[in-house]
């Protein structure tokens, strides 16, 4: 027997249609169906008036693919752990686990950046993680994740604000994650670190030789 395969769309019809002549499926079926196809959105042909009706008749049916779980991506990072303090010129590494709430996904990668901010969120270091790739992830699965960053020595002694952000192309924070602590730059605090002073270079005492 030939596989069955769900049929997205047959042509150009809209809400009325599927309403009025009854042989396009339900809008909710339509919806399971791109849903299933993990859609990031999904054209109903809506007219104005075709809108106005459907939102009249089916507002909830509407609604559902934009909550979590529905159309898109929802890229959530569910565990951050680093450690508590280190002296500045070493590596601060951070061990992640990501979901995707929704059934999308990211199709661009936007890389992890990091941010060390005092408490007004005024940066005094950032970095981005380029190997941080997130285009491959699915609803249903955790993706564990290690970022390395590299602190300068020069980095001033004290308590920083951990922020984090998904940047585009040009570095800058792109993507909004449904966590608390986001500002205005689209960077969120996941947390807070103690900067130590530098530890002293150690000089070898063995003689160099060409």
């Amino acid at each position: 027997a030939l596989p069955i395969y769900p049929v997205i769309a047959e042509g150009n019809w809209n809400y009325d249609d599927m309403q009025d002549q009854r042989t396009h499926g339900t809008l909710d079926e339509n919806i399971d169906v791109a849903l299933f196809w993990h859609a990031n959105y999904a054209h109903f042909y809506f007219t104005v008036d075709t809108y106005l009706r459907a939102l009249a008749e089916q507002k909830a049916t509407l609604e559902r693919p934009l909550r979590s779980g529905g159309f898109g991506y929802r890229l959530v990072p569910e565990s951050l752990r680093w450690r508590e303090s280190l002296p500045a010129g070493n590596l601060f590494v951070v061990k992640q686990a990501w979901l995707n709430r929704n059934v999308g996904r990211l199709y661009e990668r936007h890389p992890l950046k990091l941010y060390l901010t005092d408490e007004q969120g005024n940066e005094k270091f950032s970095e981005i993680d380029g190997s941080f790739d997130e285009t491959n992830w699915v609803a249903g699965e955790t993706y564990p994740v290690i970022s390395v960053f590299h602190l300068p020595k020069a980095l001033a002694p004290g308590m920083y604000d951990v922020r984090i952000a998904l940047a585009g192309p040009d570095g800058k924070p792109r993507i909004r994650l449904p966590i608390p602590g986001g500002d205005s730059q689209k960077r969120y605090k996941v947390g807070q670190v103690q900067i130590l002073p530098a530890l002293p270079q150690k000089v070898s005492d063995k003689a160099y030789v060409p």
